[in-house]
C-alpha cells in the first residue's frame, strides 16, 4: 500500500489530542458536533410519541407517495420541502418513529450550529455548547424543527461570511433563505429579512458595495426559488397559492398578540410551585427584553462589536419577527420554538454588555462607565432569568427518570428498541397520539377500504390518515375553521369530493353544528350522499358518527357491529 504524501516511511495516521487542543477551530467543531450527538440522544431516550399536529406533514407525505401533487391534487399552504424530506423518509423506512428519527437528526443539527454561533459570538467554547444544551433542554416538538433549524443555520452562514465576505458566501446565504422559504414560507420572510438586515447593517455606509452584495444576495433567493414558482404556477397559479397559504395561516390568526400574565410578579410564592405557565411566561417578557437591550447594545456599540455584531444584528431582527408570530398561544408550547434565537441573542448580549464594561471603566470616564454598567446589570439579570426559567419549565429531569436510565444501558436500549418496532410495524397502536388508545376504527377503515379509496373527516385529526394509510378526501388534511371556509374553497372541494372514490366519511356530531355552519356546503354532500352505519367515542369523548356512501354495495362485514366491509359500485356521488 502506498502510504499517504504527508505520511513519510508509510504507518498509520494518528489522532493527535495535543494537537486538537492547541487548535481551537478544530476543537470548537469536535465540541460542537458532540453536542449535536448528545442533542439526538437525549430526544431519542425521552421520545415517545409524535403530537397530532405532525402527523399534518406525514399526511402531505403520504398523499405525495400515493401520486398526488400539491397544488394540483391537494391544497399546499407552504410547507412543501417538509413533507418532500418526510416523504422521501417515509418511503424507505415507513412509520411514525423514522420521522421521529429524521425530525431529532434536524434538532441535533440545529444544536451543534447553536454551538459554533454561541461560541463565537462570546468568545467561550463552554458558553456555546451551555447555549446549545438549553436551546435543547426547551424541548421543542419534533414537528418544529423548521423553526429551530433555520435561524441557527442562518446564523451560521452569516457569521463566516462575515468573517470572511466572498460571493461563495454570499450565495451560500441566499441559497439557505430560499431552502427556509421552502421549509415553511413565514421562516422563508423572517430569513430574508433578517439576513438583509444584517447584510446592510455590515455593508452601509458604503453605498455601492451594499447595493452590490444585496443585489447578488437577492438575486441567488430568486435563483434557487424559481424552479418551485414555475411549478406551482403549472399546477394551480402562484396567486391561487399564495391565496391559499393565507387561508391557512386564518385559521390560526385568534392565536396572535398574546401576553401571559405573570402571577409571580405580585405574589413570588408563584415562583417556587414551577408550573410550567409561570416559567413560560416569564420566558415571553425576558424575549421582549433581549429584544430591546439587544438593539440597544448594536446602536451603542455598532464599531466595536465587529463580526458579532452583523451576526447579532440578524438574530435580534429574527427575535423580533418569531416574538410577533411564532410567539403565540399556547404560550407553554411556543416558547420552545424561538429557543435557538432566545439563548444566542442572551449569550451575545451579555457578551457584549459585559465588553462595553469592560470598556468603559477602562476609559476611566463616569458617565460612560455608569451606563455601561446599567446595561451590564440589565442584561446579567435578563440572561440569569432566562436561563432559570428554561431550568425551571424543562421536564428533561422528570424525561430522563422516565426512560430508566438509571436502571442502566440494557434496560433504555430494550425501551428505545421497542418504540422503534412499534412505531416500524403497522398499525403502530403504540404510537397513536392521544391518551385512550388507538381507535378500532383506524383498522377498519384500512381493512374495508381499497388502497385507492380516500377517507373525509368532519374535523382537523390528520393522524386518522396516515394511521388509516388512507388518502385524503377533497385536497384538505386540515380543515381548520376559519380556514377555507369561503362558497369558492368549499365549491373546490365539493368538485374534488365527485371526483374521488370515498366510500366512508366519519362525522364528528360533537361538533356537527359547528361544521355546518361554518362548511354547508360540504355539510349538506356529507347529509345527502352518506348514511350512517356506526358511532364509537373519540379520545376527548366526541361522538364520532362513520357513515358510508349510499350508491356503494358492501361485499362483507366487519367486526362486532358488523360494519360494512369492502365496497362496489360507481365512482360518483349521486349528490349533485
Amino acid at each position: 500500500m502506498t502510504p499517504p504524501p504527508d505520511l513519510p516511511g508509510g504507518g498509520r495516521a494518528r489522532f493527535d489530542w495535543a494537537q486538537t487542543w492547541s487548535h481551537p477551530a478544530r476543537l470548537e467543531r469536535i465540541v460542537a458536533a458532540a453536542i449535536g450527538v448528545l442533542s439526538f440522544a437525549l430526544l431519542l431516550v425521552t421520545h415517545r410519541q409524535l403530537t397530532n399536529d405532525h402527523y399534518m406533514h406525514l399526511a402531505w407525505a403520504q398523499q405525495l407517495l400515493l401520486g398526488e401533487l400539491p397544488g394540483r391534487d391537494f391544497v399546499d399552504p407552504g410547507m412543501p420541502l417538509v413533507y418532500v424530506l418526510s416523504a422521501g423518509v417515509q418511503y424507505v423506512w415507513p412509520g411514525p418513529f423514522s420521522e421521529a428519527v429524521l425530525s431529532m437528526g434536524m434538532l441535533a443539527l440545529a444544536a451543534t450550529m447553536i454551538c459554533l454561533v454561541a461560541a463565537r459570538l462570546t468568545g467561550s467554547l463552554a458558553a456555546g455548547a451551555a447555549a446549545a444544551l438549553f436551546a435543547i433542554a426547551l424541548q421543542p416538538r419534533l414537528y418544529s424543527y423548521p423553526k429551530i433549524l433555520v435561524p441557527a443555520v442562518a446564523l451560521f452562514l452569516l457569521h463566516r461570511y462575515a468573517s470572511r465576505p466572498s460571493r461563495a458566501r454570499l450565495r451560500a446565504l441566499g441559497l439557505w433563505a430560499a431552502t427556509a422559504t421552502l421549509l415553511r414560507y413565514d421562516l422563508g420572510v423572517y430569513a430574508v429579512l433578517g439576513l438583509g438586515a444584517a447584510l446592510l447593517w455590515m455593508h452601509v455606509p458604503i453605498w455601492r458595495r451594499t447595493a452590490t452584495v444585496m443585489a447578488e444576495y437577492l438575486a441567488a433567493i430568486l435563483v434557487a426559488l424559481i424552479p418551485w414558482a414555475a411549478y406551482m404556477q403549472w399546477s394551480e397559479g402562484i396567486g391561487e397559492h399564495i391565496r391559499e397559504g393565507i387561508e391557512f395561516a386564518r385559521g390560526e390568526r385568534n392565536q396572535l398578540f398574546v401576553r401571559p400574565d405573570v402571577p409571580f410578579l405580585s405574589d413570588g410564592s408563584a415562583l417556587l410551585q414551577g408550573a410550567p405557565h409561570e416559567y413560560a411566561a416569564a420566558l415571553f417578557y425576558v424575549t421582549y427584553a433581549l429584544i430591546a437591550l439587544g438593539a440597544l447594545l448594536l446602536i451603542v456599540r455598532r464599531r466595536l462589536s465587529g463580526e458579532g455584531g452583523v451576526v447579532a444584528a440578524a438574530g435580534v431582527a429574527l427575535l423580533a419577527q418569531y416574538s410577533v408570530v411564532i410567539l403565540r398561544h399556547p404560550i407553554e408550547v411556543r416558547i420552545r420554538d424561538i429557543a435557538p434565537l432566545l439563548v444566542l441573542v442572551g449569550a451575545w448580549t451579555l457578551a457584549e454588555s459585559m465588553r462595553a464594561v469592560a470598556a468603559a471603566f477602562a476609559s476611566r470616564r463616569v458617565m460612560p462607565s455608569a451606563v455601561a454598567l446599567a446595561v451590564g446589570g440589565a442584561a446579567l439579570v435578563t440572561v440569569v432569568c432566562a436561563g432559570v426559567s428554561i431550568s425551571m419549565f424543562s421536564n428533561v429531569k422528570r424525561d430522563l427518570d422516565e426512560t430508566l436510565l438509571q436502571h442502566g444501558w440494557v434496560k433504555t436500549g430494550r425501551g428505545i428498541r421497542s418504540i422503534a418496532s412499534d412505531g416500524t410495524v403497522w398499525p403502530w397502536s403504540g404510537q397513536w397520539p392521544n391518551s385512550g388508545g388507538m381507535p378500532s376504527a383506524m383498522v377498519y377503515l384500512n381493512r374495508c377500504t381499497a388502497s385507492t379509496d380516500r377517507l373525509l373527516l368532519t374535523w382537523s385529526a390528520p393522524e386518522y390518515y396516515v394511521f388509516a394509510r388512507r388518502a385524503f378526501a377533497g385536497g384538505h388534511a386540515w380543515i381548520q375553521s376559519p380556514a377555507y371556509d369561503s362558497v369558492r374553497d368549499q365549491n373546490r372541494m365539493l368538485a374534488r369530493l365527485r371526483q374521488q372514490r370515498v366510500p366512508i366519511v366519519l362525522v364528528n356530531d360533537t361538533r356537527r353544528d359547528a361544521f355546518a355552519r361554518r362548511y354547508p356546503l360540504i355539510d349538506g354532500f356529507v347529509r345527502e350522499a352518506y348514511v350512517a352505519v356506526g358511532h364509537y367515542k373519540n379520545y376527548d369523548d366526541d361522538d364520532i358518527t362513520i357513515a358510508v356512501r349510499r350508491d356503494l354495495k358492501a361485499t362483507g362485514s366487519y367486526g362486532e357491529d358488523d360494519l360494512p366491509c369492502g365496497f362496489t359500485g360507481t365512482r360518483s356521488s349521486p349528490a349533485t
